[in-house]
């Protein structure tokens, strides 16, 4: 089965997206003041759209956070660095001033598994003065462990954000070229009523001349006369309403490009004529194939699956394995050591 449509424009996915103007909109430049074009066409219109449009800018950013959290997920060693500076008054000795200098390292394993190593030496005015090491390992063996952990729940939710904020990305990329596209058809619409009613207006002015020549040789009477004074009238308002029509069209437009409200541009583009067979049966399986909302519902389907399992896993009682080394001494490993390993409920 075949039908006919019409249509002004028909999108395909990004390589006509491409051929419209947006072929450059992976990096977007900084937003500033645009300059306002003289004469403006339906490619120009998407370009200046995909760089200055604030709502998919927002959209752009929004991606490049998903993205910054996907690799702030992906740090699974942290380190820090510290520091102390003590100074100690004793009768018998003069006051002496202790500072050390140290560091700390937490690993994660996806699989739930962590290890912490800190450590820490003496250091200006601290000749005589302790270190300190330390070491623990943490496995979880019932609750917390696996594709459940923290670590890898946070990996997987940061994934599936940066997949919806992609997605949501594409979405508005669509959703503006449709709709400059229909708001720069709309102002040439608008704007060509107004050539249509400039001439229903000279046609009624005519009319109002010919109906008064004809009323000065007595050949109508006054009432018609007033009959075609109003037609002209309502025709001169009818033009009014046009023009009014015509300057919202174009504010539309221009404020979906991103430039100053009240910029006139002269559109270049026409309307094309050309009719598209379209038919239904492989629109409908291209439309299931590629449409993004279904791929939205995927990934809100992956997020609920990991809130489930986490909901499963707390109900688990907790129990960990433990092991901890310390040691502490005068010299930095030159202490005594104490080694624990116990399991925590």
């Amino acid at each position: 089965m075949r039908r006919s449509f019409r249509h002004h424009l028909l999108l395909t996915p990004v390589a006509s997206l491409a051929a419209l103007g947006l072929a450059a909109t992976a990096a977007l430049p900084q937003a500033a003041v645009p300059p306002v074009p003289t004469k403006l066409s339906l490619k120009e219109a998407i370009s200046l759209a995909a760089s200055y449009n604030s709502r998919y800018r927002d959209s752009y950013v929004n991606v490049q956070n998903a993205r910054s959290q996907v690799r702030s997920a992906g740090e699974l060693r942290k380190s820090t660095w510290d520091s102390s500076l003590t100074q100690t008054n004793l009768n018998d000795r003069p006051d002496t001033l202790a500072s050390t200098v140290g560091s700390t390292l937490n690993i994660s394993n996806p699989g739930g598994s962590t290890l912490s190593l800190n450590g820490a030496v003496p250091w200006v005015g601290n000749a005589n003065g302790g270190g300190a090491f330390g070491l623990q390992a943490t496995l979880p063996l019932t609750r917390g462990k696996g594709n459940v952990s923290s670590t890898r729940t946070a990996l997987d939710r940061a994934d599936l954000s940066l997949r919806n904020q992609e997605i949501n990305h594409f979405l508005n990329q669509q959703q503006l070229v449709t709709q400059v596209v229909s708001a720069y058809y709309n102002a040439l619409r608008t704007r060509e009523l107004i050539s249509v009613q400039q001439r229903s207006v000279a046609f009624n002015e005519q009319v109002v001349s010919d109906t008064q020549k004809r009323l000065d040789a007595g050949l109508i009477t006054e009432i018609d006369l007033t009959r075609a004074q109003q037609q002209l009238s309502n025709a001169q308002v009818l033009l009014v309403n046009r023009t009014q029509s015509n300057q919202n069209a174009l504010d539309n437009l221009v404020l979906l490009l991103g430039l100053s409200v009240g910029s006139f541009p002269e559109l270049t583009d026409t309307v094309p004529s050309d009719t598209i067979n379209v038919p239904v049966d492989a629109a409908i399986r291209e439309a299931l194939a590629h449409r993004s909302e279904l791929r939205q519902y995927d990934v809100q389907r992956a997020q609920a699956q990991i809130d489930l399992a986490v909901a499963n896993d707390q109900r688990r009682p907790k129990a960990d394995l433990v092991a901890n080394l310390t040691n502490v001494g005068i010299g930095f490993l030159g202490g005594g050591g104490v080694a624990r390993v116990l399991a925590r409920f």
